[in-house]
């Protein structure tokens, strides 16, 4: 198809269009053009390419914003280009797709859903009466007023957090701000709900600047950006700053973590802090220790209360349904 239409355009001519078409694709795209031909040569056959081509297909969609504007018909044959070249992926589990996230991967998906704790919003273990505080909540004291989170930190729903967050596939960021905003609407319907519809602004736990450089991205960042437009309610980006450059929290006990992110966090004293209510938002609660120094810092500064929702929560002790998934199988990702 993106031959012809070439052809059609009077770009190349006919005997050499196929040639011309897979040379170019690899030239421009893959810096090892010899090695990589075979895998687009059958491109006038219709044959799909059956891996991706790793490290060149973000930067070339992105490059895409920068291809010839004066022309609709040159940027149809350009994305069509792409496309042939690095036919669309699903981003969890790789395998051929025309959505971002596969319909294998979408039901794949696990949500936590009544009961859980009203506090912490980690799913009840069995037993505890309806309403009732999970043990952590009964015996502890927190700055953050609650938190939700869209589903346990396992299955495909864990994948999407972990390969957007370590391999850059920022092609999920909608996908994941749409899961988000949908537990946020839903929050009213649910039993003991938090008040999100009364929120001042949205906060994301933001990235030490050094570990941005290094990540290249801030996902709490981009992800709430996403929800502002998806939800209404402002995205108060510049409220909290890293100010400790903590180690990475993967592999660290309970109070290995609340010790690395103690003083973590300042907030910026300004009007709209005084008396608010805010929504922090990040992919992992885990034991709540990063959260918990962000809601502290927010709180010094003067808001009145601090929510918290996340993409996944850690699976409790107690929850025995394999996997059984822990810090040292989120590290495979890094």
């Amino acid at each position: 198809m993106f031959v012809s239409k070439v052809m059609a355009a009077g770009l190349v001519n006919d005997s050499g269009a196929q040639a011309t078409v897979a040379h170019l694709a690899v030239a421009v795209f893959a810096p090892r053009a010899q090695e990589r031909l075979p895998e687009i040569e059958n491109i006038a056959g219709n044959e799909v390419p059956r891996r991706r081509l790793d490290g060149h297909q973000l930067r070339c969609e992105e490059s895409m914003k920068s291809a010839p504007a004066h022309n609709s018909l040159a940027r149809r044959l350009w994305k069509e280009l792409l496309e042939l070249v690095y036919p669309p992926h699903c981003a969890v589990c790789d395998q051929l797709s025309q959505q971002v996230i596969c319909p294998s991967c979408r039901e794949q998906f696990e949500f936590i859903v009544p009961p859980y704790c009203p506090v912490c919003g980690q799913t009840a273990p069995p037993g505890l009466p309806e309403g009732q505080p999970c043990g952590k909540c009964r015996s502890s004291t927190w700055a953050l007023d609650g938190a939700r989170a869209v589903g346990p930190h396992r299955s495909t729903l864990r994948e999407a957090v972990l390969v957007l967050k370590f391999r850059g596939r920022r092609q999920l960021l909608d996908p994941i701000a749409e899961l988000l905003a949908q537990r946020l609407f839903e929050e009213a319907r649910m039993p003991h709900p938090l008040p999100f519809d009364r929120l001042d602004a949205i906060v994301p736990v933001v990235l030490h600047p050094a570990r941005r450089r290094w990540r290249g991205f801030d996902q709490a960042v981009l992800i709430c950006r996403r929800l502002e437009q998806l939800t209404g309610i402002r995205c108060h980006e510049t409220a909290l700053v890293r100010v400790r450059n903590t180690k990475p929290q993967i592999g660290l006990t309970p109070a290995q973590r609340r010790s690395n992110m103690a003083r973590a966090f300042q907030a910026r004293h300004d009007a709209l802090l005084r008396g608010g209510r805010f929504l922090l938002v990040d992919d992992v609660y885990t034991t709540g220790a990063t959260l918990e120094a962000a809601a502290h810092a927010l709180k010094k500064a003067g808001a009145d209360k601090v929510y918290a929702l996340t993409v996944t929560h850690a699976v409790p002790l107690w929850d025995v349904t394999p996997p059984l998934l822990g810090d040292e199988q989120d590290a495979e990702f890094l």
